[in-house]
């Protein structure tokens, strides 16, 4: 009997409240684009919307979806897209009552819980890297395996009214095992490494992924960017936490760029706390490439935010008490960054 391909949409949900840059919000994060590729390429058909601009447009919602018929349909939730999220997902489930709602996403991963108890439009929630277990998820409904689910990794579930989160995926060792996202799609914010070693106070990142950090190789990063060139596509940013945590990796790429040809009209990265690798790899940036701007403000904005949280934490506990030094401190970080206050 032949397997039914099964239709997936993966969606980036709007946001609820306005934003005032809206290129803040507009960008479909790239873990969607190694989903829709690791689905891909096991032959499933998959389509990826971004849908950051479709508040109060509930009717083009409805038809898109009735257009499409999806036996599947997977959100990218970052926190504040999540109501986005649930919206949607209700507007999919009355005009198909028998789609499986899937969240994904580090919003999705840290609320899981609060999310299936409280919303019955959402069927499962991916914790964590999700390219394998969504995976194993559609293709245990395409098997008509739903039995098994139990036996998935990386996954959240209801079974009556009870909550239950299955055994925690493995993270995937090897990156560039990974089906390359731009054979099958287009987008400029590219990624060549997940992680960072750092805890910042205001990061999802530590317990997202555990504070290690896994590499592409330059071959297979800049392999990506080769084929999103070949696409038009000039621009790009680097998602990385930390991209320029490893300093000869990043001379590298940027020689592998230069000895391909690739006219590269700018490249943004964070630099995280390795800021100091700017010099060397400005020096074989790209010819054409008008900056390689590598920011690094988010150890000083961690002491910031670590100082506040301090202050409020001693506030809210009913101790004005507040160490002198403490507001000293935090004056004087704000004033080496130029933060007025």
């Amino acid at each position: 009997m032949k397997k039914k391909v099964m239709k997936i949409l993966l969606i980036y949900p709007y946001f609820l409240d306005d934003r005032i840059q809206a290129e803040d919000v507009g960008v479909v994060p790239i873990g969607l684009y190694y989903i829709g590729a690791m689905l891909r390429e096991n032959h499933h058909d998959v389509e990826i919307l971004n849908w950051h601009d479709m508040k109060n447009r509930d009717e083009e919602i409805g038809e898109k979806i009735r257009e499409q018929n999806p036996d599947i349909i997977g959100f990218s939730i970052v926190h504040a897209n999540r109501w986005g999220g649930i919206e949607i997902a209700r507007i999919a489930k009355k005009i198909l009552p028998n789609v499986k709602i899937v969240f994904g996403g580090i919003g999705a991963t840290f609320l899981w819980k609060h999310l299936l108890k409280h919303f019955k439009e959402i069927d499962f929630i991916i914790l964590g890297e999700g390219e394998y277990s969504f995976l194993n998820l559609v293709n245990c409904h395409e098997n008509e395996q739903e039995n098994k689910i139990h036996t998935l990794k990386g996954i959240a579930y209801r079974r009556g009214t009870k909550t239950i989160k299955t055994e925690p995926a493995e993270f995937v060792k090897d990156l560039d095992q990974l089906p390359m996202p731009s054979k099958y799609f287009s987008f400029q914010h590219v990624s060549s490494s997940r992680g960072c070693p750092s805890s910042c106070i205001f990061c999802g990142s530590p317990q997202f992924w555990g504070r290690k950090v896994r590499f592409h190789s330059p071959e297979y990063f800049v392999k990506q960017l080769e084929q999103l060139y070949q696409k038009g596509i000039s621009f790009f940013y680097v998602s990385d936490d930390t991209f320029t945590m490893r300093e000869d990796r990043v001379i590298e790429i940027c020689q592998r760029i230069i000895e391909k040809g690739l006219n590269v009209r700018d490249v943004e990265a964070l630099a995280g706390a390795q800021a100091e690798a700017r010099g060397k790899t400005a020096k074989r940036r790209p010819r054409g490439s008008k900056s390689a701007d590598v920011r690094a403000l988010e150890r000083k904005l961690s002491e910031i935010l670590g100082l506040m949280v301090e202050i409020n934490h001693r506030a809210s506990g009913g101790d004005l008490r507040i160490r002198y030094k403490t507001l000293e401190q935090l004056d004087a970080v704000c004033r080496k960054l130029g933060v007025r206050h």
